[in-house]
């Protein structure tokens, strides 16, 4: 994570989160960096769909259309949370960690938004891991495509 707090440091950019199925992992890791303060933003879990309804204004209908574990649920996530912290960068989780179906999907199934300012960049995964190790998993994913999109902005 030390790479993406000194690539972030260095373009000058600040950072939030939004974790629904990861449970607050990225902005864990994120604050176990030294120096951190100066572009972590802040982080929110919502990890009931109260939760994110109630605080991040998702619209119902993305509830009901594609539900809580879908790339719509991401974007809408991210956007709204970037909104609510104000940074220049935003990723958000939303995934099922299993061990159960939900909604009808399988078990391993995630998704991520980033936002780079007005930019948006979603991502979708399937994958066969215990729910600790997908957790971890992802949010190594998540925090490589970040690095990689902010690397390949314009200057």
């Amino acid at each position: 994570m030390k790479d993406l707090v000194d690539l972030l440091i260095e373009k000058r950019l600040n950072i939030s989160t939004c974790e629904s199925f990861t449970a607050g992992l990225f902005a864990y890791e994120l604050g176990r960096i030294p120096g951190v303060s100066a572009v972590f933003r802040g982080s929110l879990i919502a990890y009931q769909s109260e939760i994110k309804e109630r605080l991040l204004n998702i619209d119902p209908s993305i509830f009901d259309r594609f539900g809580v574990v879908s790339q719509e649920m991401a974007e809408q996530m991210a956007r709204s949370c970037q909104q609510m912290f104000k940074s220049d960068v935003c990723v958000s989780f939303t995934g099922n960690a299993g061990p159960e179906v939900m909604e009808g999907k399988v078990c391993g199934l995630w998704y991520a938004c980033v936002r780079i300012r007005d930019d948006q960049f979603a991502f979708t995964f399937q994958e066969s891991m215990q729910r600790n190790e997908l957790q971890v998993h992802a949010v190594e994913v998540i925090k490589n495509k970040i690095i990689e999109l902010i690397r390949d902005m314009p200057n």
